[in-house]
């Protein structure tokens, strides 16, 4: 099986940095505000969140952002009641 090429794109983007360079330097400052290692994971995955959502055409990204809020409400209710996740639905709300 002859293996195609890489589109021009990726080739320019490969040629200055892979894409997990670019993640990485993207959620770095972010990640880094875990005190503990499930503090940094939760910061990781709503790294991997916003950089997902921010691949979606800019008129879908709300609707998108509040189906994951809905979904982490479900499946996070003590967060949600408390203080940061107050925080975390007005700012879902004011996107």
């Amino acid at each position: 099986m002859k293996r195609r090429n890489k589109p021009k794109y990726l080739k320019r983007i490969a040629a200055k940095k892979n894409l997990s360079e670019m993640f990485g330097e993207f959620a770095h400052d972010y990640i880094s505000q875990g005190s503990n290692i499930d503090e940094a994971r939760n910061y990781l995955n709503f790294a991997c969140i916003a950089w997902n959502l921010s691949l979606h055409q800019k008129n879908e990204r709300k609707d998108k952002l509040n189906l994951v809020a809905n979904e982490y409400e479900k499946l996070n209710p003590e967060y949600i009641n408390s203080k940061q996740g107050r925080f975390f639905r007005f700012s879902c709300s004011t996107f």
